[in-house]
């Protein structure tokens, strides 16, 4: 598994042995009844403090639970600014390798560590590192995308003005603007879920994210007539497969 950003959580949810049924509790519990991004702050630093994420994750994986000793093996990618460079994070706690993953900027401050880095949200630089799963060749390679909108292509007529999120969210994921390109050409199925018109940290929407996922994924399956161990392709209606994250997993 590797995952960025809120593909990161939902990757080592996976990573961490949960079934589906108990990975979508989890949100729920989470994201929706504790709204964990809601701690406001004096805006100096960041809009959020950032502790009741922390909060959630240790509630989830445990203080002490290290990357190297989850039943699944997992990635997850942060940023950072002193560098400005991709940090790939392998080992060590998971609880700070996920929060620095999803540390979302402006809304988050960055993470310093002892080492002189300082992390960010891993959608900065790259949204679906697809390439960590190519280290090691272990069948099919399903890459879930999630996107906020800004195909690329310019539309007729006056444009919509995106919520102060979106902006934030699109602003962020510039750089990582040929991923799904690059997926396919690493031979990945890509899947892209309908966003729906749910926004950033709309997670009261839970459950239409969740039936968008599903229906995208069967969308992969009857794409691919069931059977994955072939190359991803684009689908003929723009969405092709489906799998998090804010994120790539296998």
């Amino acid at each position: 598994m590797a995952g960025s950003s809120i593909g990161a959580i939902i990757a080592c949810l996976h990573a961490a042995g949960f079934t589906g049924a108990e990975m979508e509790e989890a949100c729920y519990a989470e994201w929706v009844r504790r709204k964990p991004f809601s701690d406001w702050t004096v805006p100096s630093r960041s809009m959020s403090k950032g502790r009741r994420v922390r909060s959630a994750l240790v509630r989830a994986f445990g203080e002490d639970t290290v990357l190297e000793g989850l039943p699944r093996q997992l990635q997850t990618v942060s940023t950072d600014l002193v560098t400005r460079s991709r940090q790939v994070h392998r080992r060590g706690r998971l609880v700070g390798a996920t929060q620095a993953s999803a540390r979302l900027p402006v809304l988050f401050a960055p993470m310093p560590q002892d080492d002189g880095r300082l992390l960010v949200d891993g959608g900065v630089l790259d949204n679906l590192p697809v390439d960590l799963l190519t280290e090691r060749d272990e069948g099919p390679l399903v890459a879930v995308n999630i996107g906020m909108g800004g195909s690329g292509t310019p539309r007729a007529g006056r444009p919509r003005v995106p919520a102060l999120g979106e902006t934030l969210l699109r602003t962020m994921m510039i750089a990582s603007g040929g991923a799904v390109a690059a997926a396919r050409a690493q031979g990945a199925w890509v899947v892209s879920p309908a966003s729906l018109g749910v926004g950033l940290l709309e997670f009261h929407q839970l459950d239409r994210m969740v039936e968008s996922g599903r229906a995208a994924a069967r969308a992969l399956l009857e794409q691919a007539a069931g059977d994955l161990t072939g190359p991803g392709s684009e689908g003929a209606d723009g969405v092709s497969a489906f799998a998090s994250p804010e994120a790539a997993a296998r």
